[in-house]
């Protein structure tokens, strides 16, 4: 015992040493413990490679003493979040990485982790529905913050993930997808578009755009192994009414005021500044990421027998779209991805022509089957080409911003430290109103 506690008051903790002694810990309870808690900052807070070893830590711990699941896959979620209040070019690697070793911890147990995402989640929609009622700045700045969107994020990769294994998972797409069109109803202008996109993202995810995104290779062929899945697009999720109002947000004739002299990555804002909707580089990624996830939101639904039906409003808003904007540029990318879309209906409907008989299931399966899988199917095709070429963008995009370590949304250091001094000149009031009472008392 009197080694492993040296070795937890080491300035430097040699987490080697520590990973092949972790059997041992088992054996005192409140050293196990004092690990956990040591190993969470190290996984928050230290280079690369210490946040690696003290991942695997963390998980032989928890696998060795499923006890210690909930204390620690807790602890673990609340350092997140915490360290999720800001989200640059340079720590957007960072948190990708304490995301995805949360997920990996909370999958080990299922039924533990329902517990927790369930009261989590009550949590988020608890702030959304008091920002509803009570409309005041400082209830919207609540939900509208890089913590609430990384928590966002972070349920619904979650429930997408651990649906299929877990009935209790399941149950949480609906009250997620409820908070996450609450929180973009909240405040729904121009000015929150990229919180806007990034919530749309979330509900891509619980609808299956990762199975979507990894079904192709980057030659653009179906991945190995990957080829007739369908687990994308099986429940639907409501993005596309979400994607149409931007259309008219938005004023896509208007000419800029402001030369931009870089490119925007949505990835790293949450809204956009009064100087920043002057600037061309605005209304270029507004355009760029509407079509992208346009695109995603009906492609993962071009396996279903109702596909032209749903994609109906969609080609509706842009071929209005397409009637009023006179900028090349804009329109360009919408023609082709109307054109795909009449023609991927086209497609359904010839094959969906067999099933006479609505109420036969099986059929109708069968029928969707050969949708999914048809190496003929016009929109999958594009949405291949269109995929290969978007990451390339994203790549370079992230490139330029890698070193990025001061916000894009610097406004959000302003409305913080307006509200701080807010609260100290409040405090401060109270204060003396406090002694003048007990000054007149005496």
């Amino acid at each position: 015992m009197g080694q492993l506690k040296a070795m937890l008051e080491e300035s430097i903790l040699d987490l080697r040493k520590i990973l092949n002694h972790i059997g041992k810990f088992s054996k005192y309870p409140k050293l196990l413990q004092s690990l956990l808690k040591k190993m969470c900052v190290v996984w928050s807070q230290d280079d690369d490679s210490r946040r690696v070893l003290a991942l695997i830590i963390l998980m032989k711990a928890v696998k060795k003493n499923p006890d210690y699941f909930s204390s620690c896959s807790r602890g673990m979620y609340l350092v997140y979040v915490k360290s999720s209040k800001f989200i640059y070019g340079s720590n957007i690697g960072k948190n990708n990485f304490m995301k995805n070793g949360l997920l990996e911890l909370y999958s080990l147990d299922l039924n533990e982790a329902y517990k927790h995402a369930f009261v989590f989640i009550r949590q988020l929609a608890i702030t959304v529905r008091k920002a509803f009622l009570r409309a005041s700045k400082e209830d919207t700045r609540a939900v509208y913050n890089w913590q609430f969107i990384c928590s966002l994020r972070f349920w619904s990769e979650f429930v997408s993930r651990n649906a299929n294994s877990s009935e209790l998972v399941r149950t949480l797409v609906h009250p997620l997808v409820q908070v996450i069109l609450g929180t973009v109803s909240l405040s729904p202008g121009s000015r929150w578009i990229a919180l806007r996109f990034h919530c749309v993202e979330c509900l891509h995810i619980l609808a299956g755009v990762v199975q979507l995104r990894n079904r192709f290779s980057d030659d653009g062929e179906p991945a190995a192994g990957t080829a007739g899945a369908s687990s994308f697009g099986t429940s639907l999720v409501p993005s596309l009414p979400l994607l149409l109002d931007v259309f008219r947000l938005f004023d896509f004739n208007k000419r800029s005021s402001m030369a931009s002299s870089a490119p925007m990555d949505l990835r790293l804002m949450l809204h956009f500044s009064p100087s920043q909707r002057r600037e061309t580089a605005c209304l270029d990624a507004v355009c760029s990421w509407l079509h992208d996830f346009l695109t995603e939101s009906l492609t993962l639904y071009a396996g279903s027998v109702a596909f032209p039906e749903y994609s109906l409003p969609a080609v509706t808003e842009m071929r209005a779209f397409l009637k009023t904007c006179r900028v090349a540029n804009f329109t360009r990318n919408f023609k082709v991805l109307v054109k795909k879309v009449k023609e991927h209906a086209d497609f359904v409907k010839k094959r969906r022509s067999c099933v006479k008989n609505l109420t036969d299931s099986q059929a109708i399966t069968a029928v969707e089957a050969g949708l999914t899988t048809a190496s003929d199917s016009p929109l999958f095709a594009y949405y291949a080409i269109h995929r290969k070429a978007r990451v390339l963008e994203l790549t370079a995009l992230a490139e330029r911003f890698k070193n990025e370590d001061t916000a894009l949304d610097a406004e959000d250091h302003k409305s913080a430290k307006k509200t701080k001094e807010r609260l100290q000149k409040k405090s401060s009031a109270d204060a003396r109103i406090h002694e003048g009472r007990r000054g007149g008392g005496e």
